[in-house]
């Protein structure tokens, strides 16, 4: 399977001694930014997150994810039970839609479909900024359906809390190249230097991921058109291949969990596991990133769901 520059850019994050290197670092020139575990249970986290803000929306949202249960859902993905119905509401749809056009045929579905991820905006960490995001990317839904009609996909939005401050210095551990790569993605999507997006602060890497059904579409006119959509960098969308091996039932599983992650540290490389050694939210920005998620489209996960064909 080719290497996509997209993949590129997550294999060559930081890991290992360069990672543990880094949080010394920052513990050493940030105060107040904590790498220390912190013992306690995600959704007791949230809470505690959401009620310490103060704000009336902030607080009841914390009271819908506490007293969660049948009759009274809080559709938060920072709620366990929540995270699983989304989760798997979604992979009924996307298994729905394998099996009717696949079967028991692993192989032919490998070869049919595909796992697309696109970088659509880095925001400024607010309601109003990622809701905009949102609705650019749902308008650019519509085009890419217009101009390919025959297309199926499902999936959802994330949105990842970045500290730009905290990513330039994990650039520290990493050589030229390997920096120049990761910092030339983001800058190109804000249109700014690298020198001045690291005064940035806290930004929304407002994504989606999807599993994608190109039917009889040209690949290559496809991929073409994606990247004329959305790509200021070419690292900021990847459409590419099921891996060899993978079941039906594993492929849907992973795709429909993927977009509901309920992250309460930064992520200080792009690797999809760098977030597990990184660097824990604050209860302020903890909490407003909650209230996000809840407020995007306000019916919690469900306005994260993407729908196409």
């Amino acid at each position: 399977m080719t290497t996509t520059a997209f993949q590129k850019m997550k294999d060559r994050s930081l890991s290992g001694n360069a990672m543990k290197d880094l949080l010394v670092t920052i513990e050493r020139d940030f105060p107040g930014y904590n790498t220390q575990e912190q013992g306690r249970i995600i959704t007791t986290r949230v809470i505690d997150a959401l009620r310490s803000t103060g704000e009336i929306k902030d607080l009841s949202l914390a009271d819908k994810i506490e007293n969660c249960g049948r009759g009274k859902l809080c559709s938060s993905v920072y709620c366990e039970d929540c995270r699983k119905r989304a989760a798997n509401g979604l992979n009924k749809r996307i298994s729905d839609h394998t099996q009717d056009r696949f079967g028991d045929d692993a192989d032919e579905a490998r070869y049919r479909l595909r796992y697309m991820t696109v970088l659509c905006e880095l925001t400024a960490f607010n309601v109003a900024d990622v809701k905009q995001a949102v609705a650019n990317a749902r308008k650019d839904f519509k085009a890419t359906k217009r101009k390919f009609p025959d297309i199926w996909m499902q999936g959802s939005f994330e949105f990842e809390l970045i500290d730009m401050k905290l990513l330039d210095k994990s650039d520290a551990g990493v050589d030229q190249n390997k920096r120049a790569i990761k910092q030339q993605t983001l800058s190109a999507m804000m249109d700014m230097s690298i020198k001045d997006n690291r005064s940035l602060g806290q930004r929304v890497i407002v994504h989606f991921h999807v599993l994608l059904d190109l039917n009889e579409t040209d690949e290559e006119e496809f991929k073409n058109w994606v990247s004329s959509r959305w790509n200021c960098h070419r690292n900021q969308t990847e459409v590419k291949r099921l891996q060899k091996g993978q079941s039906l039932e594993e492929m849907t599983k992973k795709v429909s969990s993927y977009g509901f992650k309920n992250r309460i540290q930064y992520n200080l490389s792009f690797a999809t596991k760098g977030y597990k050694k990184g660097v824990w939210f604050s209860n302020e920005n903890l909490g407003t990133l909650a209230g996000i998620y809840d407020r995007i489209g306000n019916r919690g996960y469900k306005s994260l769901l993407i729908g196409i064909g």
